[in-house]
């Protein structure tokens, strides 16, 4: 299902907040157990799909202004 870039990228931050509430711990990379590196793998996947999808919505802002700035 696709989904409206805004709308995807607020569902993928609620999620990483979740999955980063989970993960809360100090010395995360020395005690991680199975469970936790697969959340952590699943954050990394949501913060690239969110950084792209923020490029996505920012594309048409920055073509505008480098169209006003070249008038």
């Amino acid at each position: 299902m696709k989904y409206e870039p805004i709308l995807r990228l607020i569902e993928l931050a609620e999620y990483s907040q979740s999955v980063a509430s989970l993960c809360g711990k100090t010395d995360l990379e020395e005690r991680l157990t199975k469970r936790e590196k697969t959340m952590k793998e699943a954050l990394e996947k949501v913060s690239c799909e969110m950084a792209e999808l923020a490029i996505e919505l920012n594309s048409p802002i920055c073509s505008e202004i480098d169209g006003e700035t070249e008038e």
